[in-house]
């Protein structure tokens, strides 16, 4: 069984929230240089953002990401979503958190 480390994900949440808010003010002033590493960094930090939210819902039984993507058609499974989000995040940390998510969920 892996113990997920809720207060290191909530800090690291935190984190790049900041980093997101900074960007956003950079992206909202007058570009005075092109800014598209900017754009591109914002959407990685809002991705990983919502990953790690979904990874803390799934702890506690609940979900994040309730509706489809943009653009999503077709059968869409909020559950399903939220488990591959949490096996995805496993794999790239080398553990396994399904054990943890699933005992935290009954």
């Amino acid at each position: 069984m892996t113990i997920l480390d809720r207060s290191t994900i909530r800090e690291e949440i935190s984190l790049l929230g900041r980093e997101n808010m900074e960007l956003k003010r950079a992206l909202r002033a007058t570009w005075t240089k092109p800014m598209a590493d900017e754009q591109r960094r914002r959407v990685t930090l809002r991705a990983r953002i919502t990953e790690l939210l979904v990874l803390l819902a799934a702890a506690r039984g609940r979900l994040h990401v309730t509706r489809p993507p943009r653009g999503h058609a077709g059968a869409w499974d909020a559950r399903a979503h939220a488990d591959a989000v949490v096996a995805r995040l496993a794999a790239r940390s080398g553990a396994s958190a399904s054990p943890a998510i699933a005992e935290a969920r009954s």
